[in-house]
């Protein structure tokens, strides 16, 4: 469910893309609803930062989970010349109670990235790439005069720190005028549609007026859906009703009982969605997964050998997993102490000393990074994987996040349901193993259902969920076999 809270953070500051900015100094607000509900606001600015021009966004979340409700919140902001020559950008995601930013220098041949989380920071510098993607301030100024000349389709390529240095294509559609009711009063406005590459395949209806600027945006997550509307300051600071969010995602199956969920070795289950959206086929670890029509069939084996190689960023600190962290490598050296030299061995000590270090188990913390995790010791399933994938990394074993779901007989008042997930895999001796440390026994189980996997990357946050999205809420699960 977090990583849903992270979709919808960063999905309403990435569909707008074509349509902010703005000339001279200005300040909008937006009203956010979630399933009907008021869950949330967002700002943007746009003003002078000494010569240049800076654009800034801020958006805040608040959200149920169960009977604990919690609060999200990320802001971006973008610094430009007056000629569109990127600057700087930078990226505050509040998703814990430790702030993660990221900020991107741009010089003439390389950009220099500096994550900074827990007090922590470490630097890369990257080769700069050029192309023809737009600042903020110019993408504004190009969408104003391309619909003043009467064009019904404009694509646009930009750059967010949202993705990092990767650039974003974005295409807006006008599909006709029409009034809407905004700020208590009927207003005209462009019709039109957003397609964006971040969410392939999926497309957002929005409302504009005459000069680009948001008026209203529709988009839908499966069976969720995100309203953001222009609103006075007033309205979008007031009391929030924030919408329960795990409840709702859970995935009561069909078919074959799973009496023996801990102890499954080997499972089938046949995946699709109510609105005949694809269901990501991951293959990795103890998972395949083929395509059978609009179907996806997934076989877990715990005797599978996946031998696909790591690649270099399953090893490198990132803002999320801070291997580098001095309390983290503290935590990592603790947890081997006694394991030998074994890989294994020591990966599985790691694992049950997760399980045992985040002591106050809740679903209060909204996503916190390992660098967090290891000075609270409290969280769910997250910041088990963050913690344990950070430190296996601090001890030089490759490791990446899982996204999924795992079978309970009983969970926040459910019983017998699928409900999402957050594990951690390592590579060990050629091959990828599922460590789950919110278990108290065995580290895994053939009652995980793996939708992703991600690396944790700085940028990459939103390329690692966008494939799990389409399907919350309308995800259907049928179990064909357990053994």
């Amino acid at each position: 469910m977090k990583r849903l809270l992270a979709v919808l953070l960063t999905t309403a500051l990435l569909l707008p893309a074509v349509a902010r900015g703005g000339v001279g100094e200005s300040e909008r607000w937006y009203v956010i609803e979630i399933q009907g509900q008021r869950s949330g606001w967002m700002r943007e600015t746009t003003g002078p930062d000494g010569a240049n021009i800076r654009t800034a966004m801020e958006m805040h979340l608040e959200f149920g989970r169960g009977a604990m409700r919690g609060q999200a919140g990320i802001e971006t902001a973008f610094v430009e010349t007056p000629d569109g020559e990127p600057v700087e950008m930078s990226m505050t995601q509040r998703l814990g109670d430790i702030p993660n930013t990221t900020t991107f220098v741009f010089h003439e041949d390389t950009v220099e990235m500096t994550a900074t989380n827990g007090g922590q920071s470490f630097t890369q510098t990257m080769p700069r790439k050029e192309s023809d993607w737009l600042t903020p301030h110019a993408a504004f100024a190009d969408l104003e005069a391309r619909l003043a000349a009467g064009e019904k389709e404009i694509t646009q390529i930009t750059l967010t720190p949202l993705t990092g240095v990767a650039p974003v294509r974005t295409t807006l559609k006008v599909l006709g005028e029409e009034n809407i009711e905004v700020l208590g009063r009927s207003v005209p406005a462009l019709r039109t549609s957003i397609t964006t590459s971040v969410l392939p395949g999926s497309e957002s209806e929005q409302h504009i007026d005459s000069a680009g600027h948001i008026l209203r945006t529709v988009q839908d997550f499966g069976a969720m859906k995100m309203v953001v509307i222009a609103a006075d300051k007033q309205l979008a600071l007031s009391e929030l009703d924030p919408p329960e969010l795990m409840a709702s995602t859970f995935v009561k199956p069909r078919g074959a009982q799973i009496s023996n969920p801990r102890g499954a070795q080997h499972a089938t289950y046949r995946l699709t969605t109510s609105t005949g959206k694809p269901v990501p086929a991951f293959t990795g670890g103890a998972q395949t997964a083929e395509r059978d029509g609009d179907a996806v069939i997934v076989t877990l084996d715990l005797a599978h050998e996946d031998r696909t190689p790591f690649l270099p960023e399953h090893t490198a600190p990132t803002s999320m997993l801070a291997s580098d962290d001095e309390v983290v490598a503290q935590l990592a050296t603790r947890a081997v102490t006694g394991a030998g030299k074994n890989p294994g061995e020591r990966a599985f000590a790691m694992r049950r000393f997760v399980h045992r270090f985040i002591a106050s188990k809740h679903l209060g913390v909204g996503y916190a990074s390992a660098s967090e995790v290891a000075r609270t010791g409290e969280g769910d399933c997250t910041e088990h994987a963050v913690l344990l994938a950070a430190m296996l990394r601090a001890e030089g074993i490759p490791s990446r996040v899982m996204s999924g779901l795992v079978y309970t007989q009983a969970f926040a008042g459910a019983k017998d349901v699928f409900g999402y997930h957050a594990w951690t895999q390592a590579h060990i001796r050629g091959r990828w193993i599922d460590l789950d440390a919110t278990l108290p026994g065995e580290s895994f189980d053939a009652a995980h259902i793996a939708l992703g996997a991600s690396a944790m990357n700085d940028g990459e946050l939103v390329n690692a969920l966008v494939d799990i999205a389409p399907v919350l809420g309308t995800l259907q699960i049928e179990v064909v076999s357990v053994e």
